[in-house]
C-alpha cells in the first residue's frame, strides 16, 4: 500500500496542478487534523473495548479513504478541499491505528516464534514496499507523456486501497482476549504518568518539535524542485526515493550495535548531526550524481536519528502509557511541521517559486537545524547505557526514506526477557479483578514509533 500511495502523493499533487505552496500545505496539514483525530484513539479504544476491533475499523477507513481519492481523481473532481479532506482521512486513520495495533500484536504473537516472525515479515515488508515503488515509477515514467498520466495515478491508489482492505481482513481473522485492554488499563490506573515519564516529555519534546519545524521549511519542496523546476522525470525520482531506501537498509545493523554500545542518545546525536546539512547540500542540484549521493547519506542520517528516537521512547514509557503519549507528541510534531511548511513556502511563493528562491529556503532550513541543537537533551547523554532494548539481533525498518520524510512503520525488537515484579502484577491483578492467563506474561515487543516522520508526502532529503 505505501509503496503504491503515499509514497507518490508528493507527485501527484504537482500532476493535477498544485502550486508549490499548496503541495507544501497538503504534505502537512493532512497530518496535523489527522495527528490531532488520532488523539481520540485512547478514549476508542476504551470506548470500544477492543484493541482489535478499532484498529480493523481504522485500517478499513484508511483503505477506503484512498479508494474515495481514486474516485474522485477519475472523476475529475479533484482540487485543493477535496484533497485536504482525502488526505486528512487517510492520515487520521493511519495514526490512529498504529498506536493500538502496536499494543494488540504483542499479545498475538507467540513469544516462541516472536523473533522468526518478525525477522521474515519484515524482509516481506520490505522486499514488497521496493517493488511497488519501482513498479510505480516505471508506469509513470512510461505515461508521463500520454494522455493516460492521471489514469495511472487512479489505478495505483486503487490497488493501494483494495490491498488495506483485504490487510484489514486479515487482521479480522485474529484473536483477542478480554482481559488484555483491562489488564493495561489496570496498570495505567496503577501506576499513573510517573516522574520519569514526564521528565522525558520535558526533555525531548521541544527538541523533537524544533528540528521538525526546522526540517519542514524546507522538506515538503524538494519533489516540486526536482519535478517543476529541475525537469527530472519519474525515473529519476523513483531513484532518489530507493536510493533513501537502501541508506537506511545499509546502516540500520551498524546503528543497532552502536545503540547497544554507547546508547540511544548518542546515536540519536549522531544521526542530527548528519542531517543538519543535508538539505544545504542541495546547493549542488546540478549534478544528479551529487544528489544520489545526498540521498543515500540522508537515509542512513535519518535512519540511526529514528531508530534512536524510537529507543529513547520505548525504554522510558511503559506499555500501557504508550498510546497516549504519542498521540500528544504526534499532535506537537504536526504542529511543527506545518508552521515550517507555512514559512517555506511563503518565501518561496514571495519570491516567485525560482530556483534561487528553492535554494535560499534549503540553506535557512539547515541553519534553522544548527538552532534546533539548542535544545537537545544533554543531559541524557550523561545516563548509563541500557541493555534492555539492544540485545537479539541488529534492527530492521520495513520502509524506506520516502520522499525525504522517512517511513517509520512499526518494526518489533524483542525485548530482554526479564520477568515483571510479582508484586506489581498481584496488585493489576487485585485492582483490576481479572484472572489475568496463568501462563508467563506476554514478553513485550517493542514497537517503532509512529511519529512525525511516518508523514511521506513530499520530499527527497529533510
Amino acid at each position: 500500500m505505501v509503496g503504491l500511495s503515499e509514497t507518490y502523493f508528493a507527485a501527484f499533487y504537482i500532476a493535477v496542478g498544485m502550486s508549490e505552496f499548496g503541495v507544501g500545505l497538503l504534505a502537512t496539514l493532512p497530518y496535523l487534523f489527522g495527528s490531532a483525530l488520532q488523539l481520540l484513539a485512547p478514549w476508542g479504544v476504551k470506548r470500544i473495548g477492543s484493541y482489535r476491533v478499532w484498529t480493523i475499523c481504522t485500517a478499513a477507513t484508511q483503505g477506503l479513504s484512498l479508494l474515495l481519492l481514486s474516485l474522485l481523481t477519475f472523476l475529475g473532481q479533484i482540487n485543493f478541499f477535496t484533497l485536504l479532506v482525502v488526505a486528512s482521512l487517510y492520515w487520521a486513520s493511519g495514526l490512529a491505528t498504529g498506536p493500538a495495533w502496536n499494543t494488540w500484536i504483542e499479545f498475538v504473537v507467540p513469544k516462541k516464534i516472536r523473533a522468526r516472525y518478525f525477522s521474515v515479515r519484515m524482509r516481506i515488508c520490505q522486499l514488497c514496499l521496493l517493488t511497488a515503488i519501482a513498479t510505480s515509477g516505471l508506469l509513470l515514467k512510461s505515461s508521463s507523456s500520454s494522455d493516460q498520466h492521471l489514469f495511472v495515478f487512479v489505478c495505483m491508489f486503487s490497488i493501494a486501497g483494495f490491498l488495506r482492505l483485504l490487510s484489514s481482513t486479515a487482521l479480522s481473522r485474529q484473536i483477542e482476549r478480554r482481559h488484555w485492554l483491562a489488564s493495561h488499563t489496570a496498570a495505567a490506573q496503577i501506576s499513573g504518568e510517573g516522574p520519569d515519564v514526564g521528565r522525558l516529555i520535558r526533555s525531548t519534546l521541544p527538541f523533537f518539535a524544533a528540528m521538525q519545524f526546522a526540517v519542514y521549511v524546507s522538506g515538503p519542496f524538494f519533489a516540486p524542485f526536482m519535478l517543476k523546476n529541475m525537469g527530472y522525470g519519474y525515473l529519476s525520482y523513483m531513484s532518489l526515493l530507493l536510493l533513501g531506501y537502501f541508506g537506511r537498509v545499509l546502516v540500520m545493523p551498524l546503528a543497532g550495535r552502536l545503540a547497544k554500545t554507547v546508547g540511544p542518545v548518542r546515536l540519536m546525536l549522531c544521526g542530527t548531526l548528519g542531517i543538519i546539512p543535508m538539505s544545504m547540500l542541495w546547493i549542488f542540484h546540478d549534478s544528479y550524481a551529487m544528489l544520489c549521493v545526498i540521498q543515500t547519506a540522508s537515509g542512513a542520517a535519518w535512519g540511526c536519528y529514528e531508530l534512536a528516537m524510537s529507543l529513547v521512547f520505548i525504554e522510558r514509557i511503559p506499555g500501557h502509557h504508550r498510546m497516549r503519549v504519542l498521540s500528544w507528541f504526534n499532535t506537537f510534531n504536526g504542529l511543527a511541521m506545518v508552521s515550517g511548511s507555512v514559512l517555506g513556502g511563503a518565501l518561496i511563493h514571495a519570491w516567485g517559486s525560482t530556483t534561487g528562491a528553492f535554494l535560499f529556503v534549503f540553506v535557512l532550513s539547515g541553519i534553522v537545524r544548527i538552532g534546533a541543537l539548542y535544545w537537545f537533551p544533554f543531559e541524557m547523554l550523561s545516563e548509563p547505557v541500557k541493555e534492555s532494548a539492544s540485545s537479539g539481533r541488529p534492527w530492521q525498518v520495513s520502509s524506506p526514506m520516502l520522499n525525504g520524510r522517512s517511513m517509520v512503520r512499526p518494526f518489533y525488537i524483542p525485548e530482554a526477557q526479564t520477568k515483571p515484579e510479582l508484586p506489581q502484577l498481584e496488585t493489576i491483578k487485585q485492582k483490576s479483578e481479572l484472572c489475568l492467563a496463568p501462563t508467563e506474561p506476554p514478553q513485550r515487543l517493542l514497537p517503532a514509533i509512529e511519529i512525525s516522520s511516518a508523514c511521506v508526502t513530499n520530499q527527497l532529503v529533510r
